[in-house]
């Protein structure tokens, strides 16, 4: 019993951070802003063109190969946004120090901080490299979201 009630806390920790990890990419946004440069059009995703997928795999892929892979915790679940040029990966047990860790080694991979906030539970941060790509992390109770999104690419077609 305390196994489940145990995995039923850890997935709502994961569903925390993923909701945060939306919220921060899209937090104060109208439906085109320009960043540093870069342009993004922010949309409501099409659920239907989601894909979730449950694996404990760090995926191979565009999104993942431009920003540095944590080298802790364990990815339980990635959802595939490429139509919107987004990627997101989540992570559970990320051990204290570890995600802030994480955020304190992205200047070193070329990403600035855009924004950060903390608190007692929760710690949610945006990071933006040269490039445009911008990384919104989020994370709480010892799970962990990335959301990796793309600008639209300086030639006029998409980064996907």
């Amino acid at each position: 019993m305390k196994s489940i009630k145990n995995r039923l806390s850890a997935h709502m920790a994961l569903l925390v951070v993923a909701a945060a990890a939306c919220m921060l990419l899209s937090a104060g946004c109208d439906s085109l802003q320009v960043v540093q440069g870069a342009q993004y059009t922010y949309l409501t995703p099409d659920l239907s063109k989601v894909t979730t997928e449950y694996t404990s795999e760090w995926p191979e892929n565009e999104f993942t190969a431009l920003i540095p892979k944590p080298d802790f915790g364990r990815t339980v679940s990635v959802m595939d946004m490429s139509e919107y040029k987004r990627f997101v990966v989540l992570l559970t047990d990320v051990e204290d120090g570890e995600l802030e860790g994480y955020l304190d080694s992205l200047p070193d991979a070329g990403f600035y901080k855009m924004e950060y906030s903390s608190n007692d539970v929760s710690v949610g941060a945006m990071y933006q490299n040269d490039d445009g790509v911008v990384l919104s992390i989020a994370g709480s109770s010892g799970s962990m979201g990335i959301m990796i999104s793309v600008p639209d690419s300086p030639d006029g077609g998409s980064a996907d």
